[in-house]
């Protein structure tokens, strides 16, 4: 409607002058977008059978669904209120919000609480659901993401009552009118022959994140989507009707099926299977009741293709939609994306959907890159912009990527739908729909698997599909992911448990043990932590027999340390250093975005499958230990525990190549202390170990350095099993906290108490699916909530922009929490740029070069 909405007129949203305006949207109108695009979305086989799941039916009734629709056309009624129409009618009264709108509504007591609920038919509504009838209705108010106040207090929000009791109690009258609208679209949802809806609270969940995507859709006024009224459209019903499905169809909301039968293996992969690859083709299907399976098995053995294969085999079934693919590194969901995208054109040819790169800041579907404009648009690369526009919508935001079809993305994109954060169910009902995959699970980090276990418990509840993979996971965090077990059974057992494996919910195990080829990993101690000279000399001298070097620290500071040495010894003009558009420099975690793009691309390109001939080296911490198919002859790490140092060795001899003379068997030497004594860290932390560092399981890294010895040959597959469990079971580190002392039992006993209070403290931020929605209580710092402990970093400007050293000009750049100063006003904070890539941030002061950001206190860590 063209001008603005008179005295008497309820709108559902409001264009100004700003914007092309003014123009205004019926608020009814405006209701029938939403709940007619919940009904759509309903119509998916997959949300529909997942919904169904959750609420313990076998199928959904259409009145059921009916129900749901209506609750869906009421979400907006707060916008009946004066208070809310005075945001674009002055002289209505003190503007609000809809939803703060609801707060006098929603007193426990009083002529207010008794005329909403007449208006509604609250008492249909109990009718229809029970106990879960409040839970419900808290999902319909919780359509932008989260759970409103609805607390009132009487003095502060007056205006707010009288908002409602303005004009003879007029805005009740039009909710009352509205809701009666609703039971004319809907006349399905008030026949008595339809079974009441389920009071699950997965139900509950699910429908409010289903709910909030409907909303974000339906709201969207382009002109492919629901434009605003004008006076002589057609009924609004039969027009939402018609266009919801075409909306969900253009955004990629809908089942991806093969063009046919399941193709062979070599058609979607250029090379033959391998045995875990194999193993998941002869793996039973599971059945509507959903499936977990665990796939175990070394570092390069193909489990990449065989989850991208238990995707295909699902969606030939109908019983996911795509494939959400989720690793634990930015760098390494970079180089899976490009594989996703080939497998996909490879399975599905000219019809082929684009695979998203679910990584903040890139922008990335399919070959296309985007650019970010103001309002948030984005502006697409290639030539298919116009046609593809609307399969894009789901890269345009974070909080939309698992909406895609197929998407790649580190891990913590999967658990924002498990934190108590806005829109979490939203990511989480889109997620359910596809095949999820978790790459890498392993034990170091309780956190994350408490985070993964509230995940993994909503899947179960509505029938999903997840596939874990590891090629190191012990088995405490074994019995936590897939049986919900606080200990796993005596570390004989686990031992002895066949590796590698296939464990599912839904079939016997598949033991691969056997199969594999084996790898002889030569590993020698090397007592030269914390002397970068040292580690320098020993990656020249390899890198002089023709050698590629990877060398992996722990933390930032030594790696920069290394490289600087290793500069020195070679010479900066060295062909075999590393470069990034020709500049020397190292691979780690604190560059901005825009180079941290440069630094992955130049990875591959010197270190990946194709990479050229000849020595080679890189410097780099956990950034490159996980996920990455990259290649080299010899790698110099840092003492870690023994599941991370099995993940570090998985860039060894990856690839089919001619080896240099002296390293035809792949090679490790770990860096440990001078003096082999790893007790001065239990009470001084240092190289990433100790209290608050990246490894603060101090008898873990002890027990690794046991394993070492004086020098070991590991045998991979064959001793992984035996490696990790070894190396993580709870038996194993009681056992060498005793026999190192008092000093090591103290502090195992402290560490047990501080995994659980990390433990604890991922149960208590994440969502408990398996509680009422009505009891979710949402935190009143959720939007600071982080899916890694202690990751509140920031980004923030520079003032000026910067040039980077690679070329190109930056605008932001992201600080770590523990640089941050104390105090700091983030929502005005800006990075002053100064001479010599000196920058400045009240009184701190940082640097920024080819090396990275880096800090005086980076020595401390």
């Amino acid at each position: 409607m063209e001008g603005r909405p008179g005295t008497k007129d309820l709108w559902g949203k409001f264009r100004d002058e700003a914007r092309g305006g003014p123009a205004w949207h019926p608020l009814s109108d405006h209701a029938i977008d939403v709940a007619g695009t919940l009904a759509a979305l309903l119509a998916q086989p997959t949300l529909r059978r997942r919904l169904a799941h959750a609420g313990g039916l076998s199928a959904l009734h259409e009145g059921q669904v009916a129900r749901l629709c209506h609750l869906a056309f009421l979400h907006d009624l707060g916008k009946c209120s004066r208070g809310f129409r005075a945001k674009a009618v002055p002289g209505l009264g003190p503007p609000c919000g809809h939803l703060a709108a609801l707060r006098p509504l929603w007193q426990e007591e009083g002529p207010e609480l008794a005329a909403f609920l007449g208006a509604i038919d609250a008492e249909q509504i109990n009718a229809w659901a029970g106990e879960g009838a409040v839970s419900l209705l808290l999902a319909v108010f919780a359509h932008h993401g989260r759970t409103p106040d609805l607390c009132y207090k009487q003095g502060e929000h007056a205006f707010l009552h009288r908002a409602w009791t303005a004009g003879g109690r007029e805005p009740l009258r039009r909710l009352k009118e509205l809701a009666e609208e609703g039971r004319r679209l809907f006349p399905e949802a008030f026949c008595k022959d339809v079974p009441p809806l389920p009071d699950t609270p997965a139900f509950q969940h699910l429908f409010a994140g289903l709910l909030m995507l409907a909303d974000w859709l339906g709201s969207d006024d382009g002109p492919e989507r629901f434009p605003y009224s004008r006076p002589g459209d057609p009924p609004r019903a039969a027009f939402v009707r018609a266009r919801a499905p075409d909306v969900l169809r253009a955004v990629g909301l809908e089942a991806a099926r093969p063009p046919g039968p399941l193709l062979r293996f070599e058609a979607q992969f250029p090379f033959p299977p391998r045995a875990a690859q194999e193993a998941m083709d002869r793996l039973a299907l599971p059945g509507e009741e959903g499936s977990l399976v665990l796939l175990e098995s070394e570092t390069g053995s193909g489990k990449t293709e065989a989850a991208l294969r238990w995707a295909s085999r699902l969606m030939e079934a109908g019983l996911v939609d795509g494939c959400f693919f989720a690793v634990p590194l930015r760098s390494a969901a970079v180089q899976l994306h490009r594989r996703m995208q080939d497998w996909l054109d490879a399975t599905f040819g000219a019809a082929a959907q684009e695979a998203l790169l679910a990584v903040p800041g890139y922008y990335l579907m399919g070959k296309a890159e985007g650019q970010r404009l103001p309002e948030f648009r984005v502006q697409w690369s290639d030539a298919e912009t116009s046609d593809r526009r609307g399969s894009r919508w789901a890269a345009e935001h974070p909080k939309r990527y698992a909406a895609a079809g197929f998407a790649v993305g580190t891990i913590d994109q999967a658990l924002l739908g498990a934190l108590q954060v806005k829109h979490a169910h939203l990511r989480a009902a889109c997620l359910v729909r596809h095949l999820l995959v978790i790459d890498e699970v392993h034990a170091s980090d309780a956190y994350m698997t408490a985070l993964t276990g509230r995940l993994l418990a909503l899947f179960r509840a509505c029938g999903g599909h997840v596939l874990l993979m590891s090629a190191t996971l012990g088995a405490d965090s074994r019995a936590r992911l897939l049986d919900g077990a606080l200990r796993p059974p005596p570390l004989a057992a686990c031992r002895d448990l066949p590796y590698p494996r296939i464990t599912a919910s839904h079939a016997a195990p598949v033991d691969l043990a056997g199969e594999g080829t084996a790898k002889p990993v030569e590993l020698a101690p090397l007592p030269a932590m914390g002397s970068p000279a040292l580690v320098a000399e020993r990656a020249a001298a390899a890198v002089s027999a023709g050698a590629r070097v990877v060398v992996l620290h722990n933390t930032v500071a030594a790696a920069i340390a290394t490289q600087e040495a290793l500069e020195a010894v070679l010479g900066p003009d060295h062909p075999a250093l590393f470069r990034v558009e020709n500049v020397p420099t190292l691979h780690h975690g604190r560059f901005a975005a825009e180079d941290r793009r440069l630094l992955d691309a130049a990875v591959e390109d010197r270190f990946g499958r194709n990479g050229p001939p000849g020595p080679a080296v890189i410097v780099a911490t956990q950034t490159l230990e996980q996920s990455l198919d990259i290649d080299a002859d010899l790698m110099i790490t840092d003492l870690c525990p023994v599941d991370v140092l099995l993940q570090r060795i998985g860039r060894l001899h990856r690839h089919t190549r001619c080896r240099p003379a002296g390293y035809g068997t792949a090679r490790c030497l770990v860096l440990v202390p001078e003096d082999g004594d790893l007790a001065p860290r239990l009470q001084r932390p240092r190289d990433g170990i100790g209290r608050e560092r990246a490894y603060e399981n101090v008898p873990a890294v002890e027990a690794t350095r046991r394993l070492v010895g004086t020098g070991a040959v590991w045998r991979l597959p064959a001793d992984n099993r035996r490696l990790v469990e070894e190396g993580t079971h709870p038996d194993s580190l009681e056992a060498i906290a005793k026999k190192a002392g008092p000093a090591w039992e103290r502090y195992a006993a402290e560490q047990f108490g501080r995994g659980m209070q990390t433990r604890a403290q991922g149960i208590n931020v994440a969502i408990d699916y398996g509680r009422p929605f009505a009891e979710l209580a949402w935190p009143g710092a959720a939007e600071h909530i982080a899916t890694r402990l202690g990751a509140a970093d920031l980004l923030l400007p520079l003032d000026p922009p910067m040039r980077s050293p690679f070329g190109g000009e930056l605008t932001h750049l992201k600080i770590p929490h523990w640089m941050l100063p104390r105090g700091l006003d983030a929502a005005d904070a800006a990075l002053q740029v100064e001479e010599g890539g000196e920058l400045r941030l009240g009184e701190r002061r940082y640097r920024y070069d080819r090396l990275g950001l880096r800090h005086d206190r980076d020595a401390a860590a």
